[in-house]
């Protein structure tokens, strides 16, 4: 693709169109990005290497080993959370070891990740 010239390097938050954006979460890696998608009123966002685990939910000062910057990491993971949390955005975790498709809701407790139900009858 660069070879070809077809590719476009971009350092901060760029939106391909009105339903696709990449925006930047470094810690894990200096360069994180996460994609976010929006059609027909709802958000889908697709987490990347910034949740490897539905705990870091109730507890965002926790990082694997593998972060880079972990105090960045903790930094996004609190800024996300806060927009996320009861909203209508769909989490798409690729590192879960189950369903991934989730929100993040408040609870008594705490936040808390909450799968979606994958039947549509119940919707």
């Amino acid at each position: 693709m660069v070879e070809a010239k077809q590719a476009e390097i971009v350092a901060t938050d760029f939106a391909l169109d009105d339903e696709v954006r990449i925006l930047p979460t470094p810690g894990h890696t200096p360069r994180h990005y996460i994609v976010e998608l929006s059609s027909r009123g709802q958000t889908g966002i697709m987490t990347g290497d910034l949740l490897h685990h539905p705990i870091q939910v109730v507890h965002p000062e926790w990082s694997p080993i593998f972060c880079a910057e972990r105090v960045a990491s903790r930094a996004q993971r609190i800024r996300c959370f806060d927009a996320w949390t009861d909203s209508n955005a769909t989490l798409i975790a690729a590192h879960f070891g189950g369903p991934t498709a989730g929100r993040i809701v408040q609870t008594r407790a705490g936040r808390r990740f909450h799968l979606n139900d994958p039947d549509p009858a119940h919707a």
